[in-house]
């Protein structure tokens, strides 16, 4: 008596389905993790409003390393995670 298995019906050799990605998936975000670095930025430009006698300058060019940062997310988001365990070496050193 002989056993035969048909590999085609297991359950992890089922066809690739088509998923609709969302936007979050397709720029590589965590939407709560965003919003959680944005609200806390926020709450940090108003602390320091306060805290530098409600001079506007401080706050302005906070505000603009802000931007710099939250861009500078964007790009690094974008690199694939493989392209990150090549360079890791070189940022070690």
């Amino acid at each position: 008596m002989k056993l035969q298995i048909n590999l085609t019906k297991l359950p992890w050799n089922k066809p690739q389905q088509s998923y609709q990605y969302s936007i979050w998936s397709r720029f590589h975000l965590d939407p709560l993790l965003l919003f959680a670095a944005i609200i806390f930025s926020i709450l940090g430009l108003f602390i320091l409003y306060s805290a530098s006698n409600e001079t506007i300058h401080m706050v302005e060019k906070q505000f603009f390393w802000f931007i710099f940062a939250f861009i500078g997310l964007f790009i690094i988001a974008q690199i694939p995670p493989n392209k990150f365990r090549i360079w890791a070496p070189w940022f070690f050193m």
